[in-house]
């Protein structure tokens, strides 16, 4: 069974708090790209925690280490549902570049209910990347989870690999924490059925009792594998009562283009169709006896006509239909 276990305590400066040393140790070796990226983006700063006053910790490290002012700052609850990888997709997020920062410390006086962890990561949008035009490379990517029961963890799965997010072929490692025994067999089990022949990593073994901050590290580790050119990374990790699966690799898989097809002029169904009409009022014109004028004008409008008409109902058509894809397409 996994124990709670706590980080090495090194000896601080007099005057300095647990949390800012930690703090410290996670964000010192980020100084210089931090302090470069804040010249010309937008930036701030998370630190997820369980009290609310280590945010002075956060600006107090911050001043220390010399890095930009004018950076957007704000501390989130260790269970907060705005530090899982769903909500990285947020385009509520307005910044340039994100740091997540994530401390899981022991409180005096309280049970320990989870062993200690503190990651750091630095998280920016494929739009960055791309405006950059090359000067600035990712250390890996995350892509978008999905989540479903752990009776369902197969279908999603499924749907996952289904969307060619990377090629099949690129998974190497699946990573594991704090899943309850149930979801981590199913998970298990789910790969395996899949035909992945993948490298299981079940970390709580090796760092003690899971708690809130290990999703995060999942997806710290994973990074840090795919940089190591150990392929793609498959991530199980809860969220509420589900299984939340994601994938983290070097690049984005390249899908060939659809090119997009010329408008029909000519369909047979349509123009047998106004031919009959056409053909309808030429017999009710010899009936009604009208001059031969009216039958060459109706002809002429029926030659001019029948297929730019026709062409105006394909676009249409494919609009419509191209509307309709997008307005059912899952956000």
């Amino acid at each position: 069974m996994p124990l709670p276990l706590p980080l090495p305590t090194a000896d601080g400066a007099v005057g300095v708090s647990r949390t800012g040393q930690i703090i410290e140790q996670l964000i010192t070796p980020l100084t210089s790209h931090i302090t470069h990226l804040a010249r010309s983006h937008t930036f701030e700063v998370v630190l997820q925690s369980s009290d609310a006053q280590d945010l002075a910790e956060l600006r107090a490290v911050w001043r220390k280490l010399n890095l930009p002012d004018a950076m957007r700052m704000e501390q989130i609850p260790l269970d907060a549902e705005q530090a899982t990888v769903q909500h990285w997709f947020d385009p509520g997020w307005k910044s340039d570049f994100r740091l997540m920062l994530a401390c899981q410390l022991h409180q005096d006086g309280q049970a320990q209910a989870y062993s200690e962890l503190a990651v750091a990561m630095l998280l920016t949008w494929p739009s960055v990347i791309e405006r950059s035009r090359g000067k600035l490379k990712p250390q890996a990517r995350l892509f978008r989870p999905i989540s479903m029961a752990s009776d369902a963890v197969q279908d999603a799965l499924e749907i996952l690999l289904a969307a060619e997010q990377v090629p099949r072929a690129r998974i190497r490692h699946v990573w594991l924490s704090a899943l309850p025994p149930q979801d981590r067999h199913a998970t298990v089990a789910a790969v395996r059925d899949a035909g992945l022949d993948l490298a299981v990593h079940a970390i709580d073994h090796a760092i003690g009792e899971p708690g809130p901050v290990n999703r995060l590290l999942l997806q710290a580790l994973a990074a840090q594998m795919v940089k190591h050119g150990q392929g793609v990374q498959l991530i199980a990790s809860p969220r509420d009562k589900e299984v939340m699966l994601n994938l983290v690799g070097a690049k984005l898989e390249s899908i060939p283009g659809v090119e997009q097809s010329d408008a029909h002029p000519f369909m047979v169904s349509t123009t047998i169709s106004i031919t009959c009409c056409f053909a309808l009022f030429v017999f009710l014109q010899k009936v009604t006896g009208a001059s031969e004028v009216w039958f060459w004008g109706c002809l002429v409008a029926w030659a001019l006509l029948v297929f730019p008409l026709q062409m105006v109902g394909s676009v249409g058509k494919r609009h419509m239909i191209e509307d309709d894809f997008y307005r059912e397409l899952p956000h």
